[in-house]
């Protein structure tokens, strides 16, 4: 499983995310789909746990974290 709650990401004065809560089960399917430049890249890039960001990810894979 990995959850997000409150996920925001900005460049500047341009948000990517603002406070976007959301959760994928376990087995679950995902596709991130969108446009050149509006950042699905970022986005895992962003949940991956040795990245810096100020939201608190859970992960069925290791303990929840937060990092602010």
């Amino acid at each position: 499983m990995i959850k997000a709650e409150k996920l925001s990401f900005s460049f500047t004065d341009k948000y990517l995310y603002k406070d976007v809560d959301f959760s994928i089960e376990a087995g679950q399917h995902c596709a991130i789909i969108g446009s050149n430049g509006t950042g699905k890249s970022t986005l895992v890039k962003l949940l991956h746990p040795e990245n810096m960001f100020r939201h608190t990810i859970e992960s069925s894979f290791k303990k929840p974290y937060s990092i602010v």
